[in-house]
């Protein structure tokens, strides 16, 4: 099962896709936030998906966290 996980905080994003079957970490991102704060979120989940042939679709669980908005719940119905 593919899962994902985004930090959106103030200065950065971090994000983290793992394959959880096996418990393998298939990527990292860490970035700078931007002003645009869910594209930048988006994008950083993008980037560990593509290198590993993976979609949106093949996410089976996001997680997120982010004190100032719910950029989490924003990406997520995007997913499949």
């Amino acid at each position: 099962m593919i899962c994902a996980g985004i930090d959106a905080g103030s200065r950065a994003v971090k994000a983290l896709l793992l394959d959880a079957g096996n418990m393998n970490v298939l990527g990292e991102y860490a970035g700078d936030q931007g002003v645009a704060q869910a594209q930048t979120a988006a994008a950083a989940l993008d980037s560990l998906l593509e290198p590993n042939g993976l979609t949106r679709a093949d996410v089976r669980q996001l997680v997120g966290h982010n004190p100032q908005d719910r950029t989490a719940a924003m990406i997520a119905p995007r997913l499949a």
